[in-house]
């Protein structure tokens, strides 16, 4: 961008949290940024904070950095904004033009009220008509009615509110965790602890919550018997063999307590919300803090959500063989310059660290004393490129 002067770009807001914790870097320029459209995940108005205070000094303008709300379905972008609006927390994704936005309670199919939180509905010309040869997914997603009114409107499957004519995104209806742009699905989760020894059978939620990290998983179950905890850490591994996700906490419940509608199902929500407003007693649990905390390597143990996943697949694999997300790639390179930031070297390109294996990470987090030599090796390699001997 510095160099070919664009002036506008477009990012999610993870890149906006990689970009603030690296710290200013002299050779960025955003004098001819116009704007910044941060989407296509929860934009945090803490990480528009530190992403302008962070690169204020390069040039970056803070009415360059907009929001956009969005989705394939309605031919990408509904609404947008660059005022630094918010409220209760939230950012605002601006005031919506020429288009039928309603805020609706999915299960009266009426509009709600100012500033209550209802499922984002859209009557757009730029809505599509359907779904390419998924007609009963078309009627049930693009062909929706208020109770009373005959207009077609889309169901974004997203909740929101109108709070002083702006927008505000909450999170989404349904209950699909979203962690750097994966889909896990909470059932797959819940099935795989459910199966696991102490725990009561068709008893465990699953859920993302929104830390300023990104998301990362929270897992409630309940025991089979109060007087007999399970093995959390037990849990906790194999969670992290099936599922490369980061784990806030994993919480056990004596049995019966969980929230269930009548018929006997699990809800989800009202976990969720019970466990956020501290409302759930549980008899044990464990949580990524305290694990940090006790670590001989904090470090290890924060990434350990990779290392136990991606190792049963082939540890001597590169991390590009082994599919680790790119966003995983950037922290672990991120973590290990600090590591080594008092041994002398030149900046190393992010796609070095591509090529390295799972021990390698291991030993470069573990600093100097256990990295060095895979260092030296790394930064080798980075010359090597530089002078147009590696391909």
């Amino acid at each position: 961008m510095s160099e070919t002067r664009a002036n506008t770009l477009s990012m999610p807001n993870m890149a906006l949290e990689l970009m603030a914790g690296t710290g200013p870097d002299a050779n960025l320029d955003f004098s001819s940024l116009a704007a910044l459209f941060v989407g296509a995940e929860t934009v945090r108005p803490h990480s528009l904070r530190s992403f302008f205070d962070v690169f204020a000094s390069s040039g970056l303008r803070s009415n360059a950095l907009a929001r956009g709300y969005g989705l394939a379905e309605s031919t990408l972008l509904v609404c947008g904004s660059n005022d630094a609006i918010e409220h209760e927390g939230r950012v605002s994704y601006g005031t919506v033009a020429d288009i039928d936005l309603q805020i609706v309670d999915p299960e009266t199919r009426t509009p709600c009220a100012e500033s209550t939180v209802g499922e984002i509905w859209l009557n757009s010309p730029c809505n599509a008509s359907g779904y390419w040869q998924k007609g009963e997914l078309s009627e049930s997603t693009f062909r929706n009615q208020l109770h009373g009114t005959d207009k077609e409107y889309l169901r974004t499957g997203d909740l929101g509110y109108i709070h002083s004519g702006n927008l505000f995104v909450v999170g989404r209806l349904k209950d699909l965790i979203i962690v750097n742009g994966t889909n896990f699905y909470p059932e797959d989760i819940e099935n795989l602890v459910n199966a696991l020894p102490g725990i009561r059978k068709n008893c465990t939620v699953a859920f993302s919550i929104d830390g300023t990290e990104g998301e990362s998983l929270v897992v409630i179950c309940e025991a089979k018997n109060q007087h007999s905890v399970p093995d959390l850490s037990n849990v906790r591994r194999m969670v992290r063999k099936t599922f490369p996700i980061p784990i806030s906490e994993i919480g056990v419940l004596a049995p019966r307590t969980l929230p269930k509608t009548t018929s006997g199902k699990l809800r989800r929500s009202e976990a969720k919300r019970l466990w956020e407003t501290g409302a759930l007693t549980f008899i044990a649990k464990i949580d990524s803090k305290a694990e940090i905390a006790e670590s001989s390597n904090p470090l290890v143990s924060e990434y350990a959500y990779l290392f136990q996943y991606f190792d049963r697949k082939a540890p001597q694999k590169s991390l590009s063989e082994l599919g680790v997300a790119s966003l995983d790639i950037a922290r672990l390179a991120h973590a290990v310059e600090l590591q080594f930031k008092h041994t002398p070297h030149e900046r190393i390109d992010l796609i070095r660290y591509y090529a390295l294996s799972l021990p390698e990470c291991q030993q470069l987090l573990g600093g100097p004393s256990t990295g060095l030599v895979v260092f030296v090796k790394l930064t080798q390699s980075n010359q090597d490129s530089a002078a147009g001997t590696v391909k």
